[in-house]
């Protein structure tokens, strides 16, 4: 009779995650039920194997050895401690970032603070625009309406926008040139009645 040939034990195929491995985790570092990365691995006190918290919680009994009695879990720091240190590239490397490290680092080491290529909001209160971090110190000094900025003829500050529209029509000390047309090109707003009194070109405009 013709030889029964064991069925192959099927492939561990891990449920598709968001991080981009440098080198493709070992089945270890995933939960033997749901195929998630063990961010936070529970180890049976049964069988010793590892499930996630959503799957270790939930049950009485354990999943893999199927036992009652025994059942409990426990969180595995040192097992934990090997998934953040697994090597990971950034989430924004398609955007051009070429970061590269712990997955235990990558958000609140590096795309909370430090990555260039996340998109972040202006600061300043109701300017509301969205840029890559990298350029945000631009957009904050030479470029936001709402950027602080002092006017240089005076000493009066308030936001761009406010100071070079609203300020400088009014401003006593802002240069305009002769309403004569004279060689006088920078008289102080609050000046100019007075040099119309001495301009060499006699007639006087109203401002």
């Amino acid at each position: 009779p013709p030889r029964l040939r064991a069925m192959a034990k099927p492939k561990f195929r891990p449920k598709s995650h968001e991080h981009d491995f440098v080198d493709e985790p070992d089945e270890d570092f995933f939960c033997k039920v749901s195929k998630e990365l063990l961010l936070e691995p529970y180890q049976t006190q049964c069988c010793g194997n590892h499930l996630s918290g959503k799957v270790a919680q939930a049950r009485r009994d354990c999943p893999i050895c199927k036992t009652t009695t025994e059942y409990g879990v426990v969180l595995d720091k040192y097992h934990q401690k090997k998934v953040q240190s697994l090597k990971v590239r950034c989430s924004h490397k398609e955007k051009g970032c070429k970061w590269v490290g712990a997955l235990g680092s990558l958000q609140i080491d590096h795309i909370d603070k430090d990555c260039q290529y996340v998109e972040v909001q202006c600061r300043y209160s109701g300017c509301g625009e969205v840029m890559q971090r990298r350029f945000t110190d631009e957009h904050m000094s030479n470029k936001c309406a709402l950027r602080p900025f002092a006017c240089q003829h005076c000493e009066y500050k308030d936001s761009y926008r406010n100071v070079t529209e609203e300020h400088w029509p009014n401003c006593k000390k802002y240069p305009l040139p002769c309403p004569n047309k004279c060689d006088e090109k920078t008289i102080e707003r609050q000046h100019i009645e007075r040099h119309l009194l001495t301009c060499p070109d006699f007639m006087r405009v109203r401002i």
